[in-house]
């Protein structure tokens, strides 16, 4: 089972806010490389990044609104939505 710790940044100059975390095996293992972490909202399509070297994404450019996260990966982990909610099927929807 995968973890995430998210941490919403938002710039007041320029009206846009950035998501950011990473993604490790249970709360204290190892940091998850290679995982496809899917945003969803209401603002526009989903987007995708995959995490770096020592588990980290983000997304930037976001506008106010309520978004989404959740796994998606073949490495043979869960997937989880964010706030360790695990997905039996895929988690898009929730």
């Amino acid at each position: 089972a995968a973890l995430f710790s998210v941490v919403t940044l938002a710039s007041a100059a320029a009206q846009s806010a950035t998501i950011a975390g990473q993604v490790s095996l249970g709360v204290h293992g190892n940091p998850l490389a290679g995982i496809t972490v899917v945003l969803t909202g209401e603002y526009g399509p989903d987007r995708t990044v995959t995490t770096d070297g020592s588990g980290t994404f983000s997304f930037t450019g976001l506008t106010a609104g309520t978004y989404h996260l959740y796994t998606r990966n073949t490495l043979g982990y869960t997937n989880e939505a964010f706030g360790d909610v695990l997905c039996k099927v895929e988690c898009q929807g929730i």
